[in-house]
């Protein structure tokens, strides 16, 4: 069809070019002069500078003379006209022309969005008169031109807002108007009626006015449709004759390229779709193909006819803007058909010269040249050093420039921020001569948003006398002077405001109103081509009227983002402003090149922070900020100046990226490539920050800055600072950066993290004076810079604080910068980036003044001059500006997030130094807790350190108060929010903190404690708690003891062992191990008080069991699994890290665990009374590595420890496996089947020796490096160092039975380890090892032996087959504790010290406890195992041999059968940071247990703190160190300080409530009702529905808060009246289904899939109306309070108080223009119903769609969605259409019963892609949207059908306008997994867990915002 056009287009050209040619200007003239004859003539002109001049010789074209002989018709008729037609020129120029012909005046007014009645009526302004001011009306230029008999030009109408132009209506219809001044303009006729009557002195007495009969007005405006704009008001058009003014055509040379362009600009306007090509376009197309007459670019130097197309029609960026995606291709057929397409030139500018006649010389690398007129405030060919670096793709955009030049166009530069477009022109001003930044060569304006037509030309102000006048602002100075003008910002105005330049643009014309000026009342600013011939005397002007030439030097360049559908300010009538250069993101060479120019010593590192860059470009999410050339050099700047730039590169690039405040599903794969692209070093040093000050120089961490010298000291902050690492780190990095010269930064974060105090701090530290400014929602542009303000009459401004800082080089703090208006903080750009700013009251702020004399309006910017700007992080539920996205990359930006839980710690115990700790570090865990919540969107306010610290600070002054009623402080806001509450209970009861308060006491679980509990005197509520929640174990006693035996210990011994050189292994790389969450972890302390200390379930399969456990020192716990061989990593859930409860699982795949588990029955080495076994796995834990021995397979397996790397980021993992030696072999270990004889077991470490305390000491086989094996086959045992690789063997003296380790203390320092090997039954003879620590491994052969013989007894003789096995730490000569094992039984025993000599002890025997395992306590054996009660109940049961006791303790769990007992662990509890235990059963189930007596006391202590009870504990001095002899002694307080009390308490009797008799509904008034029992919807009271009260039939909610009876209150009613309520709930119930026609069994299975989702509908709802939250943007509304207006001021002084203006919310229907357009994809195919069952994949999806349709609920006005289904028989199943959303609980209902029917009787196939690109295509023909998504939900089952993962991507980014996600809720294995890390990140989303849908959804809305940006 294009191509038939085409040939159409062709045909009419051969025609037009046979056509004879058109008279000249001169015919043209003459004949319409001869036809306005035949009229009556006009009145000859009284202000000859008005008449036109020079237009008709400027701009002949073959159409003009019709158009003009139809104009004169119109004339002679006196009739206005409206000349109509596309965008351009050529309806101005026709109008000028026409003017010119007939020597008529012209008044010019160009009409923008901001043309108010005063610019088309009178305009009030203020004159001095004498001692008095007195206001005068000045006359707009309608007025004048209807008092004149001019020729009114309207330009721009369809750009006036609605009811502007009706106020000239009656001017138009029947010239008449009513002016502000009082008088009354009068049509010519009736005037001169009146005239005659009662004369021209009486008229004028009575303010009449006559309209001249020659007042004609022509309108220029645009067709509304299709072009942007508002359509004409019908009573406006109606008086109007229109004309179409088509552009004009090219001059035609016949056969030559001329004709091609035309034949191309008509195929471009008849190609449908198309954005239009405007003849100011085509024109300059023409100038640069030297096919307009002239040769203005040399031949050589000329660009290919597509590449000088770009340029005048950047068709790309229009698409963008209109949304047109197949314009390029379009075009480019155009090009190709007509054999325009070429390859593009090479040419480049090779440099700019002075040439011999003052003009500038362009020197292109083809050898030509051109000459241009060059700026007058520098020196031709001069460059700026280190601004620009030339690249190829500079190089190309400098010749652009110079062929623009060439031939006078003004240039848009169009690209990101950050692409150097600033630089560029800077370069380009200092080639051609116009000087710096801040010379008067130079102009740089930066525009805003809420700038308004008239600021972009003139501003008001008043003179020293007080007069108003009008100021030219940067605009009108720079085409007076032949200044080089830079609009910064062109994206920000709208083109309807950017329209107030056009006629300069275009034709260097400007009409500007000169208010009550004595030298006029208007000037014409015109080239001097089109200067009107004035009389001589009169070169200014004459009439009132002044006339200023255009420098023929003037040039303008605006740089501007490139448009989208968000911001569409590229129209087709701004595209005909300029020649466009697009300049692109800096490509992979230029980044090279650049780095390696600016920064030398780490260009080796460019590729990879090239790839970081594309691969970032190519995630296409949204959330990540864009790499940009700012940030890749400030990256690298600091790199350079770094001792470990590829750690401070890792580091720097984060934090520019902002990845700690990106949604996780971002964060992950950006934080890997960043790992995987840039390796990280190893700091220079880890040693703590300190901030010390000597000799005038400040030292922080590594960088130093000398202090400064305040002249104003009051300025310089002054801040109470807690020193804590994270902020300290902060600190060191902004000092670097301002000894690095670095000036602007920005510190983000959320509130109360520190931003305030870190800077404060920081200019306190440095002695630097401050300014501080406040930003908020009203700032405005001038709040932020000068103030205007009346003063005796006259306009003052003032300074701001941000002035006042840069002009006396002080500090200024922006706080609160993300509040205020984007585009009042983007003028800070200006200030950053160019080192300028100009300011409302004409002077301008300049980094850098240039040589010379500098005029007063210029002030220096003061070197120490600074800018720390302070926001919130970007996104919900701040809801800020886009601050980052805007200009983020002109600052230093520092990410500040909530410090980790170490470093909140230490600043909390810095602010209540008396507050527990343990109570400090429960806060501190249920506040990170809940910050999780919020980044997950299941809460809405993010929880703050500022927080934390008002609690503590409530703590430390009120001690006696409870944690939990300071908490209510925080916590109260959320008490009406039933769903945040229950999150909140929830979060601190795991932490033994009760907030149940927080819910309404129906909702509140029963503790036991009475209601008045809170209000209790603090020792009833002792004796409560010690009576009732503290439940320790039940206690027996212990027989005495007997001896049994005694021992003799041989001399010792020292004996060589067998030394191995150092080893290796086989090496594996693994990815990192996947996180999974804990399963039922309770903490038991939250509400009672027991050994319990917490509970916690394995996430693993009933089938699996585990096998072998080990804990490391700092809190870690390590399990291995038999059935998946996989191993799980678990820190303790009440560890202070963030990976607290954290599991993060190594799978099997990746682990050379080969041989496999055996199961069969061998003999085992005992090891603290549990078997080791040859077939079993052993685990244990050195140097950082997990340690697992597979004795099947005689290997050794070392696996760096997965909880040692940060969460969410670090390497993977490492694995190595090495081979055991076989029978008689020597190292290194070789690799063959292992036999009996030669399996090795592992023994585990003691988490003891785990810290060994040598700093910096002997080197080789430290006990925390190192694992022990033996061979019992052997008679072996062998220490291997596994940090060192090196190992030594020791031979035994006979076969091992039982094995025990324990480090060697000397005076607090681990020198060494003791082993104790129990020989066989056959020896009975053991054996006492002590493997001493090495300097080196020569010095390491050498071991101590010595031998322990056993002797029998009477006693002794009762255990066949004793093994004996120290325990404890020491040798057996100081009293370790022993335990006897024999067949089935163990002998508690205990060495009571040496009893028969030096080398002898007595063993006694204390109690047989059968099929028990051992853990230690402080200084005490304790015995631990399950036990099952007589009554069913499993307990705990320890011994303590210490007390002589036993002691059982219930354990409550879910599941049946707990299986055995795999290991007992010992570990420090990291709460109260005392030894506790944890016993592993098989299933996965881990009980943690506080045993030690003293460790119990002091949690007992901690948890009555808690509770706000410390009064009535003992001192800690004074303390027993028993929990049970503590807990009397709190009674006997408690009971003694209330006997004290009871003498004056004094009892007050409460009202009873209200009976309830028989249930009603009540009366309906919908007004608040409390207590009684009339009203329907009341609270607190009786019988009536409502709530909070009793009896009622049903709930009924009317919105008001809740009186809540007691529980107490609530029971008092009868059976009867309870029956009866229940029966008329059900009535009501049943009633309510009958109307939605929904049946009891309905109801049932809708309220069963709603509770699976009832919980998450309000999160996600929130996060729906939040995305829609910044649409609501604020407009200025006019009153008696805000800002003064600047186009009030003469209001203002006169008197007058509606001067203000303000912002305020809009209209209701300007609110949102377009809903958000949704569409859910759900896959309903077979195997979804097919596996139901296996993992209920069936059953999410339809609660899903059931979570979307309820969270969508009552604002479907901002969410119109549609869902649907596919499967193998359609891809289209349609569900729920667009605008037709389920109106009640069974249409619900029935959209999922259709879903389940669909995926039952389907068909099976696959129609996945086919459904997500039609889904794309359906969303957007639904309507105009403010956005696009389709949200798809399947299972990850593709792979079946043979759908590759490249297809998917591809069907999901089908169409551009869409957002689309790709959610899989189910997967065979891990191929739901596979599929999101192969797709672009974002893409595709993990929703196995519903409850992460909200936030996945809130990180979908960010981004698509984001990427809109």
């Amino acid at each position: 069809a294009v191509l038939r056009k085409l040939a159409q287009v062709e045909l009419c050209m051969l025609r037009r070019v046979a056509m004879p040619k058109s008279r000249g200007p001169s015919q043209r003239a003459g004949r319409l002069a001869a036809h306005m004859a035949r009229g009556t003539p006009p009145t000859a002109p009284s202000t000859t500078a008005l008449v036109p001049h020079g237009w008709l010789r400027s701009f002949p074209t073959p159409e003009t003379d019709q158009h003009l002989a139809w104009m004169g018709m119109k004339d002679t008729l006196g009739q206005d006209m409206f000349l109509i037609g596309p965008p351009g020129a050529a309806r101005r120029r026709l109008a000028m022309q026409y003017c010119e012909s007939v020597g008529r005046e012209a008044e010019y007014c160009v009409v923008t969005r901001d043309t108010l009645e005063a610019d088309l009526k009178q305009r009030k302004e203020l004159t001095a008169d004498g001692n008095s001011k007195r206001s005068v009306y000045v006359d707009a230029a309608p007025v004048r031109a209807a008092i004149h008999g001019r020729i009114l030009i309207l330009d721009g109408i369809e750009k006036a807002e609605r009811n502007v132009l009706p106020t000239i209506n009656n001017l138009l219809e029947n010239r008449e108007m009513s002016l502000d001044d009082g008088r009354f303009l009068m049509p010519a006729k009736r005037y001169d009626e009146l005239a005659e009557e009662l004369g021209p002195s009486v008229l004028a007495g009575r303010g009449l006015v006559r309209v001249s009969p020659d007042f004609r007005v022509i309108a220029l405006g645009l067709p509304v449709p299709p072009f942007r704009g508002n359509p004409l008001d019908p009573p406006l058009r109606s008086r109007f004759q229109c004309r179409v003014v088509w552009p004009p055509s090219l001059p035609v040379s016949p056969g030559g390229l001329s004709e091609k362009l035309q034949t191309l600009v008509e195929a471009v306007a008849a190609t449908e779709g198309m954005p239009h090509l405007s003849s100011d376009a085509a024109y300059r197309l023409a100038q640069l193909m030297g096919a307009a007459g002239q040769h203005l670019v040399p031949e050589d130097a000329r660009p290919s006819v597509a590449q000088a197309l770009r340029m005048v029609y950047p068709v790309a960026q229009l698409s963008k803007a209109m949304s047109r995606p197949a314009s390029e291709d379009a075009l480019q057929g155009l090009l190709n058909h007509l054999r325009l397409l070429g390859e593009d030139s090479s040419v480049s500018l090779e440099s700019v010269r002075a040439a011999q006649d003052g003009n500038a010389e362009l020197h292109f690398s083809s050898g030509s040249s051109v000459s241009v007129l060059p700026g007058k405030q520098g020196a031709v060919g001069t460059s700026v050093e280190g601004t620009l670096v030339k690249t190829p793709h500079v190089e190309g955009l400098l010749a652009g420039l110079a062929r623009a030049w060439s031939c006078g166009h003004d240039v848009c530069l169009v690209g990101p921020a950050g692409s150097g477009k600033s630089a560029i022109v800077r370069e380009w001003a200092a080639q051609l001569g116009y000087g710096v930044p801040g010379g008067p060569g130079l102009e740089f304006m930066f525009l805003v948003k809420d700038m308004i037509a008239r600021e972009l030309v003139q501003r008001r102000v008043t003179d020293p006398l007080g007069n108003t006048m009008w100021v030219e602002t940067g605009v009108i100075s720079a085409a007076r002077n032949g200044s080089l003008l830079v609009l910064d910002g062109i994206h920000r105005l709208p083109p309807e405001t950017l329209a107030a330049l056009a006629p300069l643009l275009a034709d260097r014309m400007l009409h500007l109103g000169l208010g009550n000026d004595s030298r006029g009342e208007l000037e014409l600013l015109v080239p001097s081509a089109r200067r009107p011939p004035l009389p001589a005397g009169y070169e200014e002007g004459i009439g009132g009227v002044l006339v200023s030439e255009v420098h023929p030097a003037f040039r303008v360049i605006a740089l501007a983002e490139p448009p989208s559908p968000s911001n569409p300010w590229l129209t087709e009538e701004v595209a005909g402003y300029f020649s466009f250069l697009n300049v692109e993101e800096v490509g992979s060479a230029d980044i090279s090149h650049i780095v390696a120019t600016l920064c030398p010593q780490i260009a080796h590192l460019a590729p990879d922070l090239i790839g970081i860059a594309d691969e970032i470009q190519l995630m296409d999410n949204g959330a990540a900020c864009p790499l940009s050339l700012r940030r890749l050099l400030r990256v690298c700047r600091a790199a350079e100046a770094s001792q470990t730039p590829q750690l401070r590169i890792q580091e720097d690039l984060k934090r520019q990226l902002l990845l700690d405040f990106m949604p996780q599903q971002d964060r992950k794969p950006l934080s890997k490539l960043i790992d995987q692209r840039i390796p990280r070093e190893i700091p220079a040093s880890n040693e703590p920050i300190a901030v010390e000050v000597a000799n005038g120089i400040v030292h922080i961490g590594s960088v130093s800055l000398a202090v400064g010298k305040p002249e104003n000291p009051e300025l310089v902050p002054a801040v109470a600072f807690v020193p804590i690492q994270r902020h300290l780190r902060v600190l060191e990095m902004l000092v670097g950066a301002f000894a690095r010269g670095e000036r602007y930064f920005l510190l983000l974060g959320p509130q109360g993290v520190g931003k305030n105090r870190i800077t404060d701090y920081m200019l306190s530290v440095l002695n630097l004076e401050r300014e501080y400014m406040q930003l908020h929602r009203d700032s405005t542009v001038q709040s932020m810079t000068t103030t205007p303000t009346i003063n005796q009459g006259q306009l003052v401004w003032e300074d701001s604080p941000m002035v006042r800082a840069a002009v006396a080089g002080r500090v200024c703090v922006l706080d609160e910068a993300d509040k205020a208006p984007l585009e009042v903080v983007v003028v800070l750009k200006s200030l950053v980036e160019d080192g300028q700013m100009c300011l409302p009251d004409g002077r301008r702020l300049m980094r850098e003044t240039p040589p010379g004399p500098v005029d007063s309006n210029v002030i220096q910017i003061h070197p120490n001059f600074r800018l720390i700007a302070l926001a919130n992080k970007p996104g919900f539920p701040f809801l800020g500006n886009d601050l980052v996205r805007e200009c983020g990359d002109v600052f230093d930006t520092y990410p500040i997030d909530n410090p980790d839980i170490a470093s909140e710690l230490q600043l909390l115990e810095a602010i209540g130094p008396d507050v527990p700790k343990s109570a400090l570090l429960r806060l501190v865990r249920a506040f990170a807790e809940l910050r999780v919540a919020q980044d997950e969107a299941r809460l809405n306010y993010p929880y703050s350190t500022r927080e934390l610290i008002a609690i503590v600070r409530h703590l430390q002054r009120y001690p006696d108060q409870s944690i939990s009623s300071a908490l209510l402080n925080v916590l109260g806001f959320d008490h009406w929010d039933a769903n945040v509450a229950k999150l909140l209970v929830h979060t601190f009861k795991k932490y033994g903190i009760g907030v149940e308060e927080l819910l309404p006491s129906h909702l509140r679980s029963k503790d036991g404690r009475p209601d008045d509990y809170n209000s209790a005197s603090v020792w009833d509520r002792a004796l409560w708690e010690m009576k009732n929640a503290v439940k320790l174990s039940q206690v027996f006693s212990l027989p005495n003891p007997e001896l049994t035996s005694t021992w003799t210990l041989s001399e010792s011994k020292q004996v060589k062992a067998v030394m191995s050189d150092k080893y290796s292994g086989r090496v594996a790389i693994l990815d990192p191990p996947s996180s999974e969450a804990l399963q039922d972890w309770n903490f038991t302390r939250s509400k009672e008080f027991s050994e319990l200390l917490q509970s916690f379930k394995l996430p693993i399969a009933s089938h699996n069991r585990v096998v072998a456990s080990t804990a490391s020192a700092d809190g870690g716990f390590y399990f291995l699994l038999d059935r998946s061989a996989a191993i799980l990593a678990v820190r303790d859930p009440l560890s202070p890290s963030l990976d607290a409860g954290e599991v993060k699982l190594m799978p099997h795949s990746g682990l050379p665990f080969f041989g496999g588990f055996g199961r069969e029955e061998e003999p085992a080495v005992m090891h603290h009374g549990q078997p080791l076994s040859f077939t079993r796995p052993t685990m244990s834990f050195a140097a950082g590595y997990l340690v697992v021995v597979m004795p099947v397979d005689n290997a050794l397996v070392l696996i760096r420890d997965p909880l040692a790397v940060p969460r969410g980021e670090g390497p993977e993992a490492e694995v190595i496996r090495m081979e055991l030696p076989s029978q008689g072999g020597n190292w290194p270990w070789k690799s063959q089947q292992a036999t009996p004889a030669d399996r090795f077991v592992l023994v585990p470490s003691d988490p003891k020796s785990q810290a060994s305390g040598l700093e910096g000491g002997l080197p080789v086989f430290r006990p925390e490096n190192c694992v022990c094996l033996v061979s019992p086959g052997r008679k072996q045992l062998t220490q291997i160092d596994v940090e060192h690789r090196v190992s030594r063997t020791v031979a035994l003296p006979a076969g091992v039975r039982a094995v025990s380790m324990s480090p060697i203390v000397d005076q607090g320092a681990v020198e060494g380890l003791e082993v104790f090997v129990t020989g066989d039954s056959a020896t009975r003879q053991s054996t006492v090892v002590r493997l001493p620590c090495a300097w080196d491994k020569q010095s390491g052969d050498t071991v101590d032996l010595q031998n322990v013989e056993t002797g029998a007894s009477a006693v002794a003789s009762q255990w066949n087959d004793t093994t004996m096995e120290f325990l404890d730490t020491a040798t057996p000569s100081f009293g370790s504790s022993v335990v006897m094992t024999g067949a089935g039984d163990v002998a508690v025993s205990s060495l009571l010290g040496p009893a028969t000599g030096e080398n002898g002890a007595s063993l006694t025997v204390r109690e047989r406890v059968p099929e028990a395992q051992i853990a230690l306590g402080s200084g005490a054996l304790s015995l631990c195992r399950p036990v099952v009660g007589r009554s069913g109940g499993r307990f705990a049961e320890w011994v303590d041999l210490k007390k002589q006791m036993v002691a059982q303790l219930p354990i409550d769990s879910s599941e049946e059968d707990l299986g055995e007992v795999v290991r007992i662990l010992r570990y420090k509890d990291p709460v109260d940071d005392m030894p506790s235990v944890a016993v592993v059963f098989a299933t996965g189930q881990i009980v943690c247990l506080q045993l030690d007596g003293e460790a119990l006391a002091s949690a007992l202590r901690s948890y009555m703190e808690l509770r706000g009870l410390g009064e009535m504990l003992p001192k800690r001095g004074q303390a027993p160190e028993d929990a049970r002899d503590l807990i009397k002694r709190v009674e006997e307080q408690a009971t003694s300080a209330r006997q004290e009390a009871e003498r004056r308490r004094q009892e007050f009797q409460r009202e009873t409530d209200r009976e309830a008799t028989s249930p009603k509904e009540g009366d309906h008034d919908d007004k608040e009702h409390v207590g009684g029992n009339k009203w329907a919807g009341g609270t607190g009271g009786a019988d009536t529905a409502g709530l909070g009260g009793k009896g009622g039939p049903y709930r009924l909610d009317k919105g008001f808060d809740v009186h809540q009876i007691s529980d107490e209150a609530k029971k008092n009613i009868s059976k009867e009246a309870l029956e009866a309520a229940r029966k008329m709930g059900q009535e009501a119930l049943k009633k309510k289904l009958e109307e939605i026609e929904m049946g009891a069994r309905d109801w049932d299975l809708y309220s069963r899939l709603r509770a699976g989702v009832e919980s998450h509908i309000n999160a996600l709802r929130q996060v729906l109306q939040s995305a829609d939250a910044k649409q609501q943007e604020r407009v200025w509304v006019k009153g008696m309070e805000g800002e003064l207006d600047d186009s009030r001021i003469v209001d203002a002084i006169a008197g007058e108080t509606h001067v203000f203006r303000r912002r305020a919310d809009p209209a209701a229907s300007n609110v949102m223009m377009h809903p958000k357009r949704i569409s859910f994809v759900f896959d309903v195919s077979a195997s979804m119903y097919r596996f139901n069952g296996l993992d209920g994949r069936l059953t999410r999806t339809l609660e899903c769609a059931l979570l979307m349709m309820e969270a969508l609920k009552g604002i479907e006005h901002k969410y119109v969605y549609e869902i649907s289904g596919h499967s193998g028989e359609s891809h289209h199943h349609p569900f729920v259409e667009f605008g037709n959303p389920p109106k009640n609980e069974k249409e619900q209902l029935a959209v999922l019963q259709r879903m389940y029917a669909m995926s039952q009787y389907c068909m099976s196939g696959d129609n996945t892609l086919l459904a997500l690109r039609e889904a794309s295509s359906r969303v957007v023909s639904s309507g105009a949207a403010d956005d696009y998504f389709v949200f798809a939900f399947s299972d990850a089952n593709l792979s079946q059908y043979g759908i590759r993962t490249e297809a998917v991507s591809k069907a999901l980014t089908h169409n551009p306008q869409v957002c689309p996600s790709f959610f899989l809720i189910a997967s065979f294995e891990d191929e739901a997994k596979r599929l999101v890390e192969s797709l672009p990140a974002g893409r595709a989303v993990l929703a196995m867990d519903l409850r992460n849908l909200p936030n996945q959804m809130k990180a979908i809305f960010q981004s698509s915002v984001l990427r809109q940006g």
